[in-house]
């Protein structure tokens, strides 16, 4: 079972790597592990997930991050998910998650994800740490803005209460077992 659904895997294993694909119907992915140093590269590529599995408090990435077993630094990876569409949220599409691990520190840098058409969520910078036993997501958000017109009138803002924006940058530290966030260095239009 890998994220939401049962897929069959074909692969390949050699004397220090193993060489993985599956062409399923509506998810694909393809990527090597070498075993000495330790390496795995994944591209994943998925019609739909549904994200409250995936971060739900019991799930297998969660109790992963928690036992810290990433905290390695002979430890290596990169995965990249593209995923079209989030089930659970009718907003949300266009996931494109790089999730990498250098030398023990996790960090989704270089991730984004549109709001429909109208908005696109950068994920800058980034980085995952435990911190007085909680998951904790620290970096930097970068929000483009195609049509504020769209994303206005979805939040029901009265017109003369919208201003022009293209872009909005922020800092950010996101509490995953307090479910809290909090920002610092918001910039509209590059403007503090």
């Amino acid at each position: 079972l890998l994220i939401n659904n049962n897929i069959s895997i074909d692969y390949l294993i050699n004397e220090n790597s193993l060489v993985f694909s599956s062409t399923d119907d509506e998810n694909s992915f393809e990527g090597n592990i070498d075993l000495k140093p330790f390496y795995l590269f994944a591209n994943l590529n998925y019609e739909r997930i549904n994200s409250k599995s995936i971060f739900r408090e019991n799930s297998i990435i969660v109790d992963l991050i928690k036992s810290e077993i990433f905290e390695n630094n002979n430890l290596n990876l990169n995965a990249i998910f593209n995923v079209k569409d989030i089930i659970d949220n009718d907003q949300l599409k266009n996931l494109y998650l790089n999730f990498s691990i250098q030398e023990g520190k996790l960090n989704f840098s270089n991730s984004n994800i549109d709001w429909k058409n109208e908005v696109k969520i950068n994920l800058k910078e980034s980085e995952l740490n435990i911190q007085n036993n909680n998951i904790v997501l620290n970096g930097k958000i970068k929000i483009d803005f195609n049509d504020t017109n769209e994303f206005y009138s979805f939040f029901q803002i009265k017109k003369n209460y919208r201003k022009k924006i293209q872009m909005i940058d922020f800092d950010f530290i996101y509490n995953f077992n307090l479910r809290e966030v909090s920002f610092d260095n918001i910039k509209v239009d590059k403007k503090s």
